[in-house]
């Protein structure tokens, strides 16, 4: 039983080190993470159908006679959005199948965007790796380039600094 006088207290502050040093350490590992998310605005995206999913599924679940609850409307919007379509559901009034084609839209282009995504992720890094051995084979080579050329590398290098 641990006292209850002010100093064994005290250390419940303790806590907050591991609170902070998890924090660290998740930060550190899903930096790539978010760095990927962040390629091509791919949160914004995201954002975007996560909003479009929530407010289709209103006039989806107001308008489709099958459609009993939110959480149903919800479903046949998620299903729609990931060009899944089990077919447990399907609208049949003209609003909800105006709904569901925007969500077809967006759907597409979520995939869409996800997949560019990933292909500029990699070519970045690649091409970040390519212009990072060209400026160590020019500082190596330094002594035998222009002042131009001098000031073109010292740009490069600026853009890394920020």
């Amino acid at each position: 039983m641990i006292p209850l006088n002010t100093v064994f207290q005290l250390a419940r502050f303790a806590r907050l080190f591991r609170i902070v040093k998890l924090f660290l350490v998740t930060k550190h590992y899903f930096m790539p993470f978010f760095q990927f998310i962040q390629t091509n605005g791919l949160t914004k995206v995201f954002s975007i159908t996560f909003i479009s999913i929530l407010f289709s599924a209103i006039p989806i679940t107001l308008f489709e006679p099958s459609i009993k609850s939110y959480n149903d409307g919800i479903w046949l919007a998620i299903v729609t959005v990931t060009t899944v379509g089990y077919g447990d559901m399907s609208p049949e009034t003209l609003i909800g199948r105006i709904a569901t084609v925007y969500l077809m839209f967006v759907g597409i282009g979520l995939v869409s965007m996800i997949t560019g995504t990933i292909a500029t992720y990699f070519i970045k890094s690649k091409s970040n790796s390519n212009i990072k051995e060209s400026i160590k084979k020019d500082i190596d080579n330094i002594e035998n380039l222009s002042n131009d050329e001098i000031e073109s590398l010292i740009k490069i290098i600026r853009t890394y600094q920020n």
